[in-house]
């Protein structure tokens, strides 16, 4: 599944609309290292849930030098309590969103990558809910609520009968250029959203 969402992640990047290099060679950083970077979105989980239980757990140190985090997991039970009790989802689910944060050498954050997965509501619900909490973070001020964030966190709750599913979704915050990516459930149920600096 991960290699089929690899393809159409490539053929996104192709289509004309960004290039690879438009991606990859970005010159600079965002104004936060790591540390930075987990107390503001923790702050920004902590304002959006109303608790503290949205926040980074676990981060870990990947062989490429990057950070692979995941958030709590007891708000999103709750989420997933509550889709169960309204007869939205019948079975018992588990978080399955992490993002990774890459640094440059002076350790300030060149992108965050945040993935995911459609494959039940509650995950697609909080991954719209932490794409939101980047955004945030990296701006420094609340836009999750702002009108293009919205407009996202709406799109990536669409399912298969959006006409635009395959299609790359851009949007660009005060901070940061917001790329998000899915694709038909036939082919990958995985989400995959983009932060780079501008």
């Amino acid at each position: 599944m991960a290699a089929a969402f690899g393809v159409v992640f490539a053929m996104a990047l192709s289509d004309g609309k960004m290039s690879h290099m438009d991606i990859v060679s970005a010159p600079s950083t965002f104004d936060l290292n790591l540390t930075d970077f987990r107390q503001a979105f923790d702050r920004a989980a902590a304002v959006a849930a109303g608790s503290d239980n949205g926040g980074i757990s676990t981060c870990e140190r990947m062989p490429d030098g990057s950070d692979k985090c995941a958030t709590s997991d007891a708000g999103f039970q709750r989420t997933a309590a509550l889709m169960r009790a309204s007869g939205l989802i019948d079975c018992s689910l588990r978080q399955k969103i992490t993002f990774v944060a890459k640094a440059a050498g002076d350790g300030r954050l060149e992108s965050i990558e945040v993935d995911g997965t459609r494959a039940d509501r509650a995950n697609q619900l909080r991954f719209s809910d932490v794409v939101a909490d980047v955004a945030t973070a990296l701006d420094g001020r609340a836009i999750g609520s702002s009108a293009p964030l919205f407009d996202l966190r709406i799109r990536l709750m669409f399912d298969d009968s959006d006409q635009s599913i395959n299609e790359p979704i851009f949007v660009v915050t005060p901070h940061a250029r917001v790329e998000c990516l899915r694709a038909r459930s036939g082919v990958s149920l995985a989400m995959r959203c983009l932060f780079h600096p501008i």
